[in-house]
């Protein structure tokens, strides 16, 4: 539990508090660093496009084989002489 300066008035405040005691302003505005939040989005966000590319490179990499039909162009077969 760590007190850092409320944003307004200057009143040293806890980081669990969610208002300063003092002038009723917002506690979240005087902790530095992204939200909580948005470090989760990010992280979330980050896992997709991994396993997308994941899932991609797998799908990509061995494109479906074209089956084709034999063609008639066979060479008549050899009779062998007894």
């Amino acid at each position: 539990m760590a007190l850092t300066p409320c944003p307004k008035c200057g009143e040293s405040i806890s980081d669990d508090a969610p208002a300063c005691p003092r002038c009723g302003a917002a506690a979240s505005a005087s902790i530095p660093g992204a939200p909580k939040g948005l470090v989760i989005q990010v992280i979330v966000r980050l896992a997709f496009a991994v396993a997308m590319g994941i899932f991609l490179w797998l799908t990509l990499r061995h494109p479906t084989a074209q089956t084709t039909p034999p063609s008639n162009n066979t060479p008549p077969p050899q009779v062998q002489p007894h």
